[in-house]
């Protein structure tokens, strides 16, 4: 096992330097400092996190919060969660799971927050910890999202551009920030093409959107444009159970991207959330606030991969990616 003393060695050092490198690097010279920091990484040095919670009055242990019915949880957290955790790993953390609001904390540094709504917000004001929600809950608490309006943006500008009149959109019935932004793309590009608006909203349901694709009457060269991959899958179905072909007749877009775009009759094409690069900004965020500095809200840019569900798909142009 690699010690102090053997980094010492490497570097030329003494064990107090490198010591201050791991537990305060602001006290030593950004020279020394990536020096030390390279003879670790090259060493394989891994500090040992009891003694480094001695030194800093820190845990080591993040939370991942889920504050939404466990029925109505998104498949792709599972995913979001593995990247979380490899990444606090490599950073000397544990990562547990809370799934209530009488979570205890005082054993954590600090929570990332899934399933929020606004109305958590005094809620997670009085846990006395840092908090980084994934979705925005508006300005009073840092937050990492991807960027839902031009999502939706993207997915309605390019059915559009395929000469498309009629986009249907099926939101989700949500007061909440994200639900509203991804209306607010579909909107922008509505109006900047100067087309028909047919916007319906429904809760985050297969069978509300098959339900209401059964009750819909379907203009001619129409698409749909759905909030979430759970709304574009009963959208399918409805679609296929009135015998109305994807896409040769009716386009789908989803929304997510991650799993449930994948298991549908026909792979969805979907806008596709960057889950990697989510998780290293929430960590990021919590970093910065355990070290007593303001988190920036970050909004990152979704892709728009493609499957079946779209009749000109161009393959080449856009590829589909996993994340």
């Amino acid at each position: 096992m690699t010690t102090l003393t053997d980094i010492a060695r490497e570097a030329h050092v003494s064990k107090m330097t490198v010591s201050r490198v791991i537990n305060h690097p602001e006290q030593v010279s950004a020279d020394v400092r990536e020096l030390v920091e390279k003879v670790i990484d090259s060493l394989g040095y891994t500090p040992n996190r009891a003694a480094l919670a001695l030194t800093q009055s820190r845990h080591y242990v993040i939370q991942f919060l889920i504050l939404e019915d466990i029925e109505t949880v998104e498949p792709y957290y599972a995913k979001l969660l593995i990247y979380l955790a490899e990444e606090l790993q490599r950073l000397g953390y544990s990562l547990e799971i809370g799934h209530n609001r009488q979570v205890e904390v005082n054993h954590v540094d600090g929570l990332i927050v899934v399933g929020g709504r606004q109305t958590d917000i005094p809620f997670l004001q009085t846990l006395g910890k840092p908090v980084v929600t994934y979705g925005s809950l508006g300005p009073a608490i840092p937050f990492v999202d991807v960027d839902n309006s031009l999502g939706t943006y993207m997915a309605t500008t390019y059915l559009l551009e395929q000469g498309i009149e009629n986009i249907y959109y099926v939101g989700v019935k949500l007061p909440e920030y994200f639900a509203l932004a991804r209306l607010v793309g579909y909107l922008g590009a509505i109006n900047k093409f100067q087309t028909p608006r047919h916007v319906h909203q429904i809760l985050n349901n297969e069978k509300q959107a098959f339900q209401l694709i059964r009750h819909l009457d379907i203009k001619p060269n129409s698409a749909f444009v759905a909030a979430t991959d759970r709304i574009a899958m009963g959208l399918l179905n409805g679609l296929a159970l009135n015998k109305i072909k994807v896409p040769e007749t009716v386009s789908v877009i989803g929304f997510d991207g991650i799993f449930l775009n994948q298991i549908t009759s026909q792979r969805l094409t979907t806008v596709q959330q960057p889950l990697k690069e989510i998780a290293q900004a929430l960590i990021d965020s919590l970093l910065v606030q355990l070290e007593g500095q303001p988190a920036e809200n970050r909004l990152l840019r979704p892709h728009l991969v493609f499957g079946g569900t779209t009749i000109d798909h161009q393959p080449n142009l856009v590829p589909l990616v996993e994340t």
